[in-house]
């Protein structure tokens, strides 16, 4: 079995760069029930993006926010450089689903999960 070799994204003051095998939340929200908004542990109303985030918070999942290919958009997921050397990336795709599922008691496609990369200027 083919190993991964630990890789960053470079990135200095003015750029930024990271890869997930994730998904994107615009993906995720079509297996969350049809709802504007949510209430918070408070009772305050908030976007399903603040939801999937303050879910997220809870996990050993991670949130990027888009830059430049993924613009105005967010990706839930697990680093490449996180990723287990031990298994295939379909074991990886699984281990992810279970993880959203888990969370949010739905039933992710895998193959909706994918990797997603993207880099771009600051300014």
């Amino acid at each position: 079995m083919k190993k991964f070799k630990e890789q960053f994204f470079v990135s200095n003051s003015s750029s930024s760069s990271f890869c997930l095998l994730g998904m994107t939340f615009s993906e995720l929200r079509k297996y969350l029930p049809c709802m504007e908004t949510w209430s918070n542990e408070d009772g305050e109303e908030c976007n399903t993006d603040d939801y999937i985030e303050s879910k997220i918070d809870d996990s050993d999942l991670s949130v990027e926010y888009g830059i430049a290919d993924f613009y105005d958009e967010k990706i839930i997921g697990i680093p490449a450089y996180s990723l287990d050397n031990d298994k295939t990336i379909n074991q990886s795709k699984k281990d992810i689903v279970e993880k959203i599922d888990k969370l949010f008691n739905c039933k992710v496609d895998k193959q909706d999960i994918g990797f997603c990369m993207d880099g771009g200027y600051n300014g």
